[in-house]
């Protein structure tokens, strides 16, 4: 079988199952990341809806852990959840933090040289 764009598939193609990524407006194009250091947070508000990175830094201390990434199902696919990434490592480089990331998805950025 194959696709509308002629692909081979091996799995009879359903267009009900397709994702459509809708791409951002010009006014949506690079948002802008927000930190919120008395919540502990990265933030992207965009359409009403709040996209975050928490992390966890002890007063004082050396060490800050980046323990969860969060968009909201209408913003995913997007690269939100990369851009607050990029933004509190270099918020944490910037400051000399040692990095923890028990956040799955940090790890996995840091892991690919992020």
């Amino acid at each position: 079988m194959t696709t509308p764009n002629g692909l081979s598939w091996s799995i009879p193609w359903n267009p009900c199952c397709t994702r459509i990524r809708k791409p951002f407006s010009q006014e949506h194009a690079m948002p802008d990341v927000q930190h919120q250091p008395e919540h502990h947070r990265f933030v992207i508000e965009m359409d009403g809806e709040t996209s975050s990175l928490t992390y966890h830094h002890p007063q004082g201390s050396s060490q800050v852990d980046f323990d969860h990434t969060f968009v909201p199902p209408a913003l995913r696919h997007h690269g939100l959840a990369r851009q607050l990434v990029d933004a509190g490592l270099a918020w944490a480089r910037e400051q000399g933090y040692d990095i923890n990331a028990s956040c799955s998805y940090v790890d996995a950025v840091i892991k690919r040289g992020g």
